[in-house]
């Protein structure tokens, strides 16, 4: 059960706090000397223009909102005959990452300079839940 909850925990993590911090692409995909999946035959310093056209893609994909992590997903958890523990489970999940985030918001009061990327109220579902 322990090594469950450990799994879980790291794929919510990387899913969330960890693509906050570095689900930012836009910078490496802006042109095509940056970066890409193959280089082109012409230019070895360029990406080929379907390699830039899909990096397109998925830049202005990943950019759209996703709905935060800290919702009810009522037509989720506890729905269409499903068990009342999940219900019970994602609240009290949903209640510690409320805590978590003043407890992130009071800590970037005493900082110099905030660090809000570990603010749980800034996480979004990077996958569908």
């Amino acid at each position: 059960e322990d090594a469950m909850v450990n799994l879980l925990s790291q794929i919510i993590f990387t899913v969330t706090a960890y693509h906050e911090l570095i689900g930012h692409i836009v910078d490496y995909t802006i042109e095509p000397t940056r970066a890409g999946f193959r280089l082109s035959e012409k230019n070895e310093a360029n990406i080929d223009l379907q390699s830039f056209l899909l990096f397109s893609i998925i830049t202005s994909s990943t950019s759209l909102r996703m709905p935060s992590l800290i919702s009810e997903f009522s037509n989720f958890f506890g729905a269409g005959g499903a068990p009342l523990w999940e219900r019970q489970l994602w609240s009290s999940f949903t209640s510690k990452l409320e805590e978590q985030s003043k407890s992130v918001r009071d800590a970037d009061a005493q900082r110099e300079v905030e660090f809000k990327y570990f603010d749980p109220k800034r996480f979004e579902c990077s996958v569908s839940v």
